[in-house]
């Protein structure tokens, strides 16, 4: 399904996961990491088990943004989908994917997962983000992996990994992020996936949010 709306709701605030039910937009995601401080994760992986029931929601697909793979909270993530939660969702959102090998170590995990809670294996797909020098690098092989149904930017995170500055964007950092954004874009298309324009840094200035709205990435 084509996804031209996506929120984002972090998975410890209560009262932002009710409000979700009633928004319609094209897919709803409840994120476990960024968004997430580390001393509230455990508290909003048991909000989520007890919150995120599929017929609750209006958004016809639904995601759960787990924390990176090299991180003491992917193991607890990962629990929090066996334990049920996996039943109710479309897909998980992966970030920091640097290589195939992440690919192939989360499809693992997630076929152990559905095969735990009863569901066909390959029924979780992987929401992939690119936020790395790394993984630009590999984005076509990551691109390519059966279980990835689409890529997005992180671009944040990635000037932070290529030691560009991350508080103000200026004219140098704004090419680089066009640069992996065109990548990401490509490598996309080329293999039939979609590609997720990354957030809008600047989003109280109303001129550059429509440029980014505008542009041709994504």
């Amino acid at each position: 399904m084509l996804r031209r709306s996506l929120l984002s709701v972090p998975g410890d605030k209560e009262a932002m996961i009710a409000k979700a039910q009633s928004l319609v937009v094209d897919s709803l995601f409840f994120d476990l990491e960024d968004s997430v401080a580390p001393q509230s994760k455990a508290a909003a992986r048991n909000l989520l088990a007890q919150s995120v029931k599929r017929d609750a929601f209006s958004s016809p697909f639904i995601s759960v943004r787990v924390n990176a793979r090299n991180t003491s909270y992917i193991g607890d993530d990962l629990a929090l989908l066996s334990g049920g939660l996996a039943r109710e969702i479309d897909s998980i959102i992966f970030p920091k994917i640097n290589s195939l090998d992440d690919c192939d170590w989360i499809d693992d995990e997630l076929a152990s997962v559905e095969k735990t809670v009863g569901i066909a294996v390959g029924s979780i797909a992987i929401d992939a983000q690119i936020e790395t020098a790394q993984g630009l690098q590999n984005v076509n092989n990551i691109a390519a992996h059966p279980r990835v149904i689409s890529l997005s930017f992180g671009p944040l995170d990635f000037l932070a990994d290529v030691g560009a500055p991350t508080l103000h964007i200026n004219e140098s950092t704004q090419v680089m992020i066009n640069h992996a954004l065109a990548q990401i874009l490509i490598a996309a298309r080329a293999n039939g996936i979609q590609a997720l324009d990354g957030p809008t840094v600047d989003y109280k200035n109303p001129e550059t949010f429509e440029r980014s709205a505008l542009a041709i990435y994504g």
